[in-house]
């Protein structure tokens, strides 16, 4: 799965016609080169991110699937317990990383990872900071 803020607009494919021209201004098939050219462009936006799902169980027992764009997750987290606010920390740097590489690949940050920060931001402040929580890292599904 590609996030779905990052698939190519065709309006960014205007500009292709002239440049194929200046490219192969003696060309026999223009359009041939054309579509040749559209092709690889789309081709090359579409190859997907190394996404990577890892789930967590919360303090209250409760599991859940989380998504990342990016296998990135895999250096900031580990299969084991975290304090609830370490891991919201890791969480957030790790997700945030992962959607700025999908708006330099893709120009346009990653939707989902910046919903599942926001999912697991929301979901953490349900807890008391008062007391310490703990969270768990159970695996990563790729």
């Amino acid at each position: 799965m590609v996030c779905s803020s990052a698939l190519p607009d065709p309006s960014d494919l205007a500009g292709l016609k002239s440049k194929t021209y200046a490219l192969y201004p003696n060309s026999a098939t223009p359009q041939f080169s054309i579509l040749n050219s559209q092709f690889s462009i789309l081709n090359s936006q579409l190859i997907p991110m190394p996404e990577t799902r890892f789930k967590i169980q919360w303090p209250d027992g409760s599991e859940e699937t989380c998504y990342s764009p990016s296998s990135i997750v895999k250096k900031y987290l580990e299969i084991r317990d975290y304090e609830l606010a370490d891991f919201v920390d890791r969480a957030q740097t790790a997700l945030n990383i992962a959607s700025d590489r999908v708006l330099a690949k893709y120009g346009k940050p990653c939707g989902l990872a910046i919903g599942q920060l926001a999912e697991i931001k929301s979901k953490a402040a349900q807890f008391n900071s008062g007391t310490s929580q703990s969270i768990r890292v159970i695996e990563f599904i790729e």
